[in-house]
């Protein structure tokens, strides 16, 4: 999941305890990523296009080179997010599996 700006190691795990009490599970590591940090993150989301814009290569996008497959927030026709991100994950995974 998310969490907001500065949320700490020790703040994570406590509000993994109460989403999931009873779970008696030894955790040995807890690390926090602030996206907003990260340099690179403006460019992981595709921007939105136009009407009738994105159909000029949208297919190329997506299709495979080779052994080469492509998957990622931008390869996927939901245009934002670790949902579109995962979407695109499972379509190269079904490809690969068909090949």
């Amino acid at each position: 999941g998310a969490a907001s700006a500065g949320t700490t190691p020790d703040q994570a795990l406590d509000v993994y305890r109460q989403r999931y009490p009873g779970k008696n599970i030894e955790i040995e590591k807890t690390m926090v990523h602030t996206w907003a940090k990260s340099k690179w993150t403006p460019y992981c989301e595709r921007q939105v296009f136009g009407l009738n814009r994105l159909k000029k290569f949208w297919p190329e996008v997506i299709r495979p080179h080779g052994r080469i497959h492509f998957c990622g927030a931008y390869a996927d026709n939901l245009s934002w997010g670790q949902e579109a991100a995962t979407r695109s994950a499972n379509r190269v995974a079904k490809e690969i599996t068909k090949a």
